[in-house]
């Protein structure tokens, strides 16, 4: 590791600012950091915006990387959130049921279970229109 380290400071090179997983690589017992994105000073002055972002591990046990050279930071994942509301609105089940039996997906069950739930739950299927997905709070409790 000392022989490698002694490598980049000769060559000037160091690891690029990076998000995503911090291990990128693992045989499911042990995971560790072994795949860098390395750069010099003129990558970083010409491209001073770039970012690397190490994925999950696919079919390799090596994480995929990629550079983005004018983002700061892709757009991260949001968090599912299901509003317990919904539920109790009339239409709701009998919309949910036909929205999902109308979406022609194929391929495997899992891949079609996923297509239909992102579908479902888009911001651009538009299920409920004037319903409400967003807790208000009263002027005098705020967050």
């Amino acid at each position: 590791m000392r022989d490698f380290r002694e490598c980049l400071e000769r060559s000037s090179l160091a690891d690029l600012q990076f998000s995503g997983h911090n291990f990128t690589w693992t045989n499911h017992s042990v995971s560790k950091k072994l795949d860098r994105i390395l750069c010099n000073e003129d990558w970083v002055e010409q491209f001073s915006d770039s970012i690397g972002v190490f994925g999950k591990p696919g079919i390799s046990d090596h994480s995929p990387c990629c550079i983005f050279l004018d983002q700061l930071k892709p757009p991260q994942k949001r968090s599912f959130r299901f509003f317990a509301h919904l539920n109790d609105h009339p239409e709701f089940s009998a919309l949910i049921k036909f929205t999902w039996n109308a979406l022609p997906f194929y391929g495997s069950k899992q891949l079609c279970v996923s297509k239909k739930l992102k579908e479902v739950m888009s911001p651009d299927t538009r299920l409920l229109p004037g319903l409400s997905t967003k807790i208000a709070f009263p002027p005098d409790q705020g967050c």
